[in-house]
């Protein structure tokens, strides 16, 4: 949305998108646990990415993305958005920013220590 040159539009996009996946993690979480809220996650993750109405053409997810990383682990939230502004940053571009996600969100468990309930795990 950034691209229209609305900054507005694209501020309430972003935010939108955001409480979307927020939304989706903690009402699954409170009503299912932490398995569902993760299932939510995804869907709301995936259902961003590839919507039905648009034939499955959608957005980079990276809003919905950080929303379901807040619902989940905030603190985790927090490291990606570092991650990605610093790669959007250096490389000018807003979907580089996107592609670092891969890098980040594996070393999150690493960096950042989750809730003690939750499974460990390494990241590969």
């Amino acid at each position: 949305m950034l691209r229209t040159g609305r900054k507005g539009l694209a501020a309430a996009t972003l935010i939108g998108d955001a409480l979307k996946g927020t939304a989706a993690v903690i009402l699954a979480g409170y009503f299912g646990g932490p398995n569902a809220a993760m299932a939510a996650g995804l869907g709301a993750f995936l259902g961003h990415l590839f919507p039905v109405w648009l034939n499955f053409r959608g957005g980079k997810g990276v809003a919905v993305y950080i929303g379901i990383l807040i619902g989940l682990f905030w603190p985790a939230a927090i490291v990606f958005c570092v991650i990605w502004l610093t790669t959007a940053h250096r490389h000018a571009l807003l979907f580089a920013g996107g592609a670092g996600r891969e890098r980040g969100d594996t070393d999150l468990p690493v960096v950042v220590r989750p809730p003690s309930r939750w499974p460990r795990y390494l990241p590969c």
